[in-house]
C-alpha cells in the first residue's frame, strides 16, 4: 500500500513518541543501559506497530536527569519526563518545562519469594532451570520465574535485568486493574455493581453511559467504541487510533474516557480496548482524590504483593491502567498465586472470594462472534483475565490462569482483610477504608509448602541467636544459683538454726520435690500458655519464693519454702530448654544449648564465691545467699524482647502468628546476613492442639522416654547428691566451714568450660555418643573424688566432676526436647526431667543414709555407680541414629504422628 508524505510522516512522528517515552521508562523506571534499550527494545516496536517506517538509527536522543527528548532530522521532536514512582510519560508541546526524577531504586527482600525476592535453587528441577535458560536465550523475554505449589523453583533474567528491575507488563495491566478494583471492593471504598461510574462527563440526562457499571468495565463488556486498527494493519500509530494513543502521544484520561462513545448496551458486547480500563482509572481518581496514584502505590500495590512495580500516569496524575505499568516477574508470579489462592494468603482475605470467582469466569460477551478489539485479542476472557482454554494463548501467555465457576455470594466482601505492609508501604494521605482492619498492613504471599522449621533451620548465626542465648543465660545463671544456694547455706544453717544432717538431706530433698512438681506442671503450661509466658511466669515464681527463703525461721518453714523454690526452678528449667531447641536452627541447637549454658553457669561460682565472702560474717549472714537467688527478677523485662516459639504456635494452629514470628527473624537477620535457600520438605500432618502423657508411651517414643526417665534421674542424683552434700560432708570429714565452702566453691570453676565442651562433642559426634563416654568419665573422676584426702586433689576431681555433669547437662538440655515432635515437646520434657527430679528427692535422704550407715566413700561409689547407669541407659535404649532433627522420626526419618509443625502457608 502506498502512503502519501504527510502519512508516512504522521506514522514516524508517532514512532517517536512512542521510542522516548521507551527509553525515558527504561533509563529511569527500570534503570537499564540505553544502547540495549535501542537495541532490543525500540527497533521491535517501531517494526511491530509503526510498520517499518522508522528506524531507532534515524533518532537523536538527548537525554538529561530524568528526560529524554527525542528528535528526528525533519525537525519533529518529542520529550518524555519521568516523575519518580509516577513512571515517565510524554509531556505534551505546550507545556511549560518540568524537571525530571528517575524512581529511587528499591532495595531487594533477601528472604525467599514470595516473603521476598530471594531465590535459590531448589533440587531436582534442574532441567527446568536449563529450559527456563533456553527460552530466554531464544524468544527475547526478559524474566521468567515458574512457580509450583507455591514455591518459587525456576527464575532468570535476560541480561540487563532482575528480580528488582521491572519492565513494561503490556496485557497484564488488565488483570492488575481488576485486582486493584477487587482490592477496594475488600476495603470497603468501592460497590462495583453500582451504577453510574462518578464519571461527570457521563452524568447527562439520557446519556446510556449512566448504566455503565465498573462491573462492565472490568469484563470489557461497557459497550463503549474507540478507534482501533485492527492488528497488523497499517493503520497502527495513526493520530485516529484512539486505541493505541496511550502509548505514543500525550493523553488526558478524563478527556478520552469523556469523548467515549457508547454503542451498544453495557453487558452484550466483549471489546478488548483500552478504553474501559482507563474509564476505571478515570473511576478511582473522582473515588480516591487527586492523589490517587499516591494511594494505590502506597496502600493497595503493597498488599497484592507487588512490591517492584510502577504505575505511570498521564499528566493530571492519573494511572493508565492499560499496559503502562512496570512490573517484574516476582510480582507477576505473586499476583498469580493471590489469584489461585482465591484472594486469601495465610488466612487473611486480601480480596473477596467472590470477586476472584468473578475475574476467572469467563464472561458471556466474549464467546464466538466477537468483532471488536485487535484480532489476536479474541480469546476466552474472564473479568480482565485471559482464560487458559485456548491452547495456543496457554502457551504463549505465561499470565493465564484457569477458570473457575462462580460461587455464590455477592461481591461485596464480609469483612476486610489485612492492607498496608508496614516495611514496603510509603507515606500517604487520602482517603480511608470503611473497615480501619484494611488499612494497617499488607500481607505477603506465603508459599505453602515452606515450614516453619526449614526457614528456622537456614538462619545464619546472627545477632539473634546472641540475644536469644544472653537473655536466657541470664535467666540461667539466677535459676542455677538458687539451685546451689541450699547446699552452700547448709554448713551455716546447722549452727544458726540447729539443723542436723538428716534436716539437711530432708530439706533438700524438698527442693527436688518441688522441681519435679514445676517440671511436671511447667511442661503442661508451656504447652497450653506458650514458652514465652511460661517462662516470665517461671522467673518470677522462684525469684519471688527464693527471697522468702530469706525469712525461714526453722526447718520446717525452710522446709515449705524450698518445695517453692523448686517449682519455679522446675518450671523454668524445661521452659527454657524447650523454648531455646524451637528458636534455634537445627545445625546450631548444640552450640546455642551450650554457649547459654555456659553463660548461666557463671551463676553458680558467682554464688558460691558471695557465699563464702559472706557466710561466717555473721551467724544470720546466710540469709543473704537466699536474696542473691532473688535477683531472678532482674530479665522479666528482657524476656518480652524475645519472640514467642513460632513451633509452638503451629502447634496450637496459629499458622499466621508463627509465620509473622518468623518473618520478624529473618528481617531481623536480613539486614547483616544473606539467607541461605530454604529446603523444601514434604508437608507433615497437622497438630490437635491436644497433649497427653500417654502418647509419650506410644509407639516409637516410649522407648524414648524410658531412656530419658532414666538418665535424667542418674544424672541429676548423682550431680546434686554429690554438689548439695559436698560442702556438709567434707566438713564432717574433719573441715572447716570455710574450707569446705572454699574448696566446694572451687569445683564450681570446672562448669563453664564443660558446657563449653558440649558445643564441639555435639555438632561433630551427635549426642547419643558423647552422652555415653561421658557418663562413663563422670563416673570415673565421682568416684576418685571420694577416695582422695588431699586438697588439691580433691578441687582437681571436684572441678572434673562439676565440668563432666555440665557437659553431659548441655548434651541433653538438647536431646531431650528433639526427641519429642512439637504438640508434646514441653510435655515430654518435663515429664521426663520431672521424674529425674522427683527421684531426686530420694536420693538425697538415700546419699545421708549411706554416710550416716556406711561413711563417707561409700556416698561416692554411688555417684559413680549412678554415672555408668547414665552410659547403660544410652547404649541400650537410645535411637541409634547420630543426629536428632527436630518434629522428625528419627528411626525412620519420617515424620511423626504426635505433634508436627504445621506447614507455613501464605
Amino acid at each position: 500500500m502506498t502512503r502519501s508524505v504527510g502519512e508516512v510522516a504522521e506514522r514516524r512522528r508517532n514512532a517517536l513518541g512512542l521510542s522516548t517515552k521507551e527509553l525515558c521508562s527504561a533509563l529511569f523506571v527500570s534503570g537499564r543501559r540505553g544502547p540495549d534499550v535501542v537495541e532490543h527494545d525500540l527497533g521491535m516496536l517501531c517494526t511491530r506497530l509503526a510498520g517499518g517506517v522508522l528506524d531507532p538509527d534515524e533518532i537523536a536522543f538527548a537525554v538529561g536527569p530524568g528526560i529524554v527528548v527525542g528528535a528526528l532530522s525533519d525537525g519533529s521532536r518529542q520529550r518524555a519526563v519521568a516523575s519518580g514512582d509516577r513512571g515517565a510519560a510524554l509531556v505534551a508541546s505546550g507545556r511549560p518545562d518540568v524537571s525530571g526524577r528517575p524512581l529511587r531504586a528499591r532495595e531487594l527482600d533477601a528472604r525467599e519469594w514470595p516473603r521476598g525476592d530471594g531465590f535459590r535453587a531448589v533440587a531436582g528441577y534442574a532441567p527446568l532451570h536449563d529450559a527456563v535458560r533456553t527460552h530466554l536465550a531464544t524468544s527475547g523475554g526478559r524474566g521468567v520465574a515458574v512457580v509450583h505449589r507455591g514455591v518459587l523453583v525456576a527464575q532468570d533474567f535476560a541480561p540487563g535485568f532482575g528480580p528488582a528491575v521491572p519492565t513494561r507488563g503490556w496485557e497484564t495491566a488488565t488483570t492488575l486493574t481488576a485486582l486493584i478494583v477487587g482490592r477496594l471492593v475488600q476495603l470497603g471504598l468501592l460497590d462495583p455493581e453500582a451504577a453510574p461510574v462518578p464519571i461527570p462527563a457521563w452524568h447527562g440526562d439520557g446519556d446510556v453511559r449512566a448504566d455503565i457499571s465498573v462491573l462492565d468495565l472490568i469484563g470489557l463488556k461497557s459497550g463503549l467504541s474507540v478507534t482501533c486498527s485492527e492488528d497488523g494493519s497499517d493503520d497502527m500509530l495513526t493520530d485516529a487510533d484512539e486505541y493505541f494513543a496511550p502509548y505514543f502521544r500525550p493523553v488526558s484520561v478524563a478527556q478520552m474516557v469523556g469523548a467515549a462513545r457508547s454503542v451498544t448496551s453495557p453487558g452484550k458486547t466483549f471489546s478488548y480496548k483500552n478504553i474501559d480500563h482507563l474509564a476505571v482509572s478515570l473511576t478511582l481518581r473522582e473515588i480516591l482524590g487527586p492523589d490517587v496514584h499516591g494511594f494505590l502505590s502506597a496502600t493497595v500495590l503493597p498488599a497484592l504483593g507487588l512490591w517492584h512495580s510502577v504505575l505511570e500516569t498521564d499528566a493530571e496524575g492519573v494511572p493508565l491502567l492499560c499496559g503502562a505499568w512496570y512490573t517484574t516477574p516476582g510480582d507477576l508470579a505473586r499476583m498469580g498465586a493471590l489469584l489461585l489462592a482465591r484472594g486469601r494468603p495465610a488466612g487473611e482475605q486480601v480480596l473477596p472470594g467472590a470477586w476472584v470467582d468473578t475475574m476467572l469466569t469467563e464472561s458471556e460477551a466474549s464467546g464466538a462472534g466477537r468483532t471488536e478489539g485487535p484480532a489476536a485479542m479474541c480469546h476466552p476472557y474472564g473479568a480482565s483475565v485471559w482464560l487458559n482454554r485456548d491452547a495456543h494463548l496457554a502457551a504463549t501467555a505465561p499470565h493465564v490462569l484457569r477458570a473457575r465457576q462462580l460461587r455464590p455470594g455477592g461481591l461485596r466482601p464480609a469483612g476486610a482483610g489485612p492492607g498496608d505492609r508496614p516495611d514496603r508501604a510509603r507515606s500517604h494521605t487520602g482517603p480511608q477504608p470503611t473497615d480501619r482492619r484494611g488499612a494497617d498492613r499488607a500481607v505477603p504471599l506465603r508459599g505453602v509448602t515452606m515450614t516453619v522449621t526449614a526457614r528456622l533451620d537456614r538462619i545464619p548465626w546472627s545477632s539473634y541467636q546472641r540475644r536469644v542465648a544472653g537473655v536466657l543465660a541470664l535467666c540461667f545463671a539466677f535459676e542455677l544459683a538458687d539451685i546451689n544456694t541450699f547446699a552452700f547455706a547448709a554448713p551455716a544453717l546447722r549452727t544458726s538454726l540447729g539443723i542436723s544432717v538428716r534436716e539437711v538431706s530432708v530439706i533438700t530433698s524438698a527442693g527436688f520435690l518441688g522441681m519435679f512438681l514445676g517440671a511436671a506442671i511447667g511442661g503442661r503450661v508451656a504447652e497450653r500458655f506458650g514458652r514465652r509466658r511460661s517462662l516470665q511466669a517461671s522467673v518470677a515464681w522462684f525469684s519471688v519464693f527464693s527471697l522468702l527463703n530469706a525469712g525461714a525461721f526453722d526447718a520446717a518453714s525452710l522446709f515449705v519454702a524450698r518445695i517453692a523454690t523448686g517449682i519455679g526452678l522446675g518450671a523454668m528449667t524445661i521452659t527454657a530448654i524447650t523454648y531455646l531447641v524451637e528458636l534455634a536452627p537445627a545445625t546450631q541447637r548444640g552450640r546455642l544449648q551450650s554457649i547459654t549454658l555456659a553463660m548461666g553457669l557463671l551463676g553458680i561460682p558467682a554464688m558460691s564465691f558471695f557465699a563464702r565472702a559472706v557466710i561466717g560474717t555473721s551467724p544470720e549472714a546466710w540469709r543473704l545467699v537466699f536474696i542473691f537467688g532473688g535477683l531472678g527478677l532482674l530479665p522479666l523485662l528482657l524476656i518480652r524482647t524475645l519472640p514467642e516459639s513460632p513451633l509452638w504456635l503451629l502447634a496450637r494452629g496459629r499458622t499466621g502468628d508463627a509465620e509473622r514470628v518468623v518473618d520478624g527473624i529473618e528481617v531481623e537477620v536480613a539486614r547483616k546476613h544473606t539467607l541461605p535457600p530454604v529446603i523444601v520438605e514434604p508437608a507433615p500432618p497437622e497438630a490437635t492442639g491436644r497433649t497427653s502423657v500417654r502418647i509419650l508411651f506410644q509407639g516409637a517414643l516410649a522407648r524414648r522416654t524410658i531412656m530419658l526417665m532414666l538418665v535424667w534421674t542418674f544424672l541429676t542424683t548423682s550431680y546434686y547428691g554429690f554438689a548439695s552434700f559436698a560442702p556438709t560432708l567434707l566438713h564432717e570429714h574433719g573441715f572447716t566451714v570455710t574450707a569446705s565452702v572454699g574448696y566446694s566453691a572451687l569445683t564450681t570453676l570446672g562448669a563453664v568450660p564443660g558446657a563449653l565442651l558440649a558445643w564441639p562433642v555435639a555438632d561433630r559426634f551427635g549426642l547419643r555418643g558423647p552422652v555415653a563416654v561421658f557418663g562413663l568419665a563422670f563416673a570415673a573422676c565421682g568416684l576418685a573424688y571420694g577416695l582422695t584426702f588431699e586438697p588439691v586433689a580433691i578441687v582437681v576431681f571436684g572441678l572434673l566432676v562439676s565440668a563432666l555433669n555440665q557437659t553431659l547437662v548441655a548434651l541433653m538440655y538438647s536431646y531431650t526436647p528433639r526427641l519429642f515432635p512439637s504438640g508434646v515437646r514441653a510435655t515430654g520434657t518435663g515429664f521426663c526431667y520431672g521424674v529425674g527430679r522427683v527421684l531426686n528427692a530420694v536420693g538425697p535422704l538415700v546419699v545421708g543414709q549411706i554416710y550416716l550407715s556406711l561413711g563417707y566413700v561409700p556416698v561416692f561409689v554411688f555417684i559413680g555407680a549412678c554415672g555408668a547407669m547414665i552410659t547403660l541407659s544410652v547404649v541400650l535404649l537410645a535411637p541409634a541414629r547420630q543426629r536428632i532433627d527436630i518434629d522428625r522420626d528419627t528411626d525412620t526419618g519420617t515424620r511423626m504422628q504426635a505433634g508436627p509443625a504445621r506447614p507455613a502457608t501464605a
